[in-house]
């Protein structure tokens, strides 16, 4: 999943645009996002914050909008974030990636630059107030404050999969060549506090376990990487260690996590423990390891072909 920015976004963590200028709502966007999905708590302190479990594991990339056509392709998922200018050049580049299979997910603050026919849906001029949203994506926080969305109309090839408590869509889908763009009638994705809105966390879901192969409950740090015919799975426990100047690390044994990968689809026809042990759970379908304060285990896994 790549989220794509402007070039000259200027966002710091917490800072002022370049150090300048206050955070407006697009520039709040990206770090509410990046907090998200990195579930980083906003300090960078004693190596606090530089290592974090985020909910989907790591299957993020950050691109600019300058990124060729040819780097966006290897991506299931295009999500741009912010102001992002997108010029006819670039609106071409998310055409052709989208037929060409990708799935392009949009909100109105990038939607209104993109061509009707490959959205699906007609915007108002018009900006209402929702306080609910009814969905069967998955479930959802309750809505702490409302949120500012665009009226939009879908068409005839075009399906709500979300709506407002009055019955408005608020989030559609639509197929464009071998692919789809998923659009919402949001602002920035965020609601009139600056939050993001519950939808953002039902679609991030939806799409992992859609596109990641495995998963885990465990509050550790995930991270995937492909092979030829499998993947290689990392766990960082980044729980049970405290580090400060001057003093050797405390380490906490509570801890410890116990830790089970479980497989979407597919049953590994081969697990390679790297670093760590890993048992093979039958009832469970999944491997189980215990990783230390601090701990790392890593696992190569050859899954069966989808022929």
């Amino acid at each position: 999943i790549a989220f794509v920015i402007d070039f000259d976004h200027g966002w710091r963590p917490r800072e002022p645009i370049y150090g300048i200028w206050p955070q407006d709502t697009a520039t709040v966007s990206l770090e509410k996002m990046f907090r998200h999905v990195f579930a980083w708590d906003g300090r960078l302190d004693f190596e606090r914050g530089y290592l974090t479990h985020g909910p989907y594991g790591d299957v993020f990339d950050v691109l600019t909008n300058y990124a060729a056509e040819d780097t966006l392709l290897p991506y299931g998922v295009i999500w741009p974030l912010g102001d992002v200018g997108l010029n006819p050049r670039r609106q071409e580049a998310l055409e052709s990636y989208v037929a060409q299979g990708g799935v392009l997910v949009v909100d109105h603050a990038s939607a209104r630059d993109l061509p009707e026919e490959l959205c699906g849906v007609t915007f108002s001029p018009d900006v209402l107030y929702g306080t609910g949203i009814q969905t069967a994506l998955q479930a959802m926080p309750a809505i702490s404050a409302p949120f500012a969305f665009t009226p939009m109309k879908l068409s005839r090839e075009a399906s709500a999969l979300a709506w407002t408590e009055s019955g408005a869509p608020l989030l559609a889908w639509h197929a464009y060549g071998k692919g789809m763009v998923i659009v919402s009638a949001t602002e920035h994705w965020l609601d009139v506090t600056e939050e993001l809105v519950p939808i953002v966390g039902a679609i991030l879901r939806s799409l992992a376990d859609a596109f990641v192969p495995v998963s885990t409950t465990a509050e550790v740090q995930m991270a995937i990487n492909r092979t030829r015919d499998g993947f290689v799975i990392g766990l960082i426990n980044n729980s049970g260690v405290t580090k400060v100047p001057a003093a050797p690390p405390a380490v906490d044994e509570a801890g410890a996590k116990e830790c089970a990968i479980a497989f979407s689809g597919r049953t590994p026809l081969r697990i390679d423990a790297r670093m760590g042990d890993f048992q093979w759970i039958v009832p469970a379908n999944s491997l189980a390891t215990r990783i230390p304060p601090g701990g790392v285990a890593v696992v190569e896994v050859t899954l069966p072909s989808r022929d």
